[in-house]
């Protein structure tokens, strides 16, 4: 996770590819929420691993914000 205060990259304790997707996902929420966007578009950086964009991918399809894959 990269902390703009710091301008430095940290493993909080506990953090992995689901619980980096279920915090960027609320992040993506309160974008959508504003009703200023008509979308979000959400990734990772160079830091974040097809696992953790795959975890994204999945906490953005249970909110109903993404069709489900076939």
């Amino acid at each position: 996770m990269y902390d703009v205060v710091t301008r430095s990259w940290s493993n909080p304790t506990g953090m992995n590819e689901n619980k980096w997707s279920v915090t960027l996902a609320d992040v993506v929420g309160q974008a959508l929420s504003t009703g200023v966007w008509g979308g979000v578009v959400a990734g990772g950086c160079c830091k974040a691993t097809p696992g953790a964009i795959g975890e994204l991918r999945n906490e953005c399809e249970a909110r109903g914000w993404v069709p489900k894959r076939s």
